[in-house]
């Protein structure tokens, strides 16, 4: 489950920047200097729902967080959410490019 999780929180973090900068992807080492917090955990929760308009799809994970490596977290339970997923309707993949 913890490689799944940290696949998950890899592929989250991959996902949204080369959304954001269509360019050769940052090393691990590059992404854990920019990153606010690294934790550890286990999925416990994944619920996908539209964006307002729609247009999109985005899924909540709930998270218990189990370490902390870098930054701190005020809650045991924290939510991450990234687009992509699916709901009753539709899905929605996100690919890596």
């Amino acid at each position: 489950m913890k490689k799944f999780c940290f696949t998950l929180l890899t592929l989250l973090t991959l996902s949204s920047y080369a959304q954001e900068h269509h360019t050769t992807l940052p090393s691990l080492a590059e992404k854990v200097a920019k990153a606010d917090a690294v934790i550890e955990g286990m999925v416990i929760e994944t619920k996908g729902y539209d964006s307002k308009d729609k247009s999109t799809i985005y899924t909540s994970a709930l998270v218990r967080v189990s370490k902390i490596f870098k930054g701190t977290v005020s809650d045991i339970i924290i939510e991450l959410v990234f687009e992509g997923g699916y709901t009753d309707e539709h899905r929605l993949i996100m690919w890596l490019k």
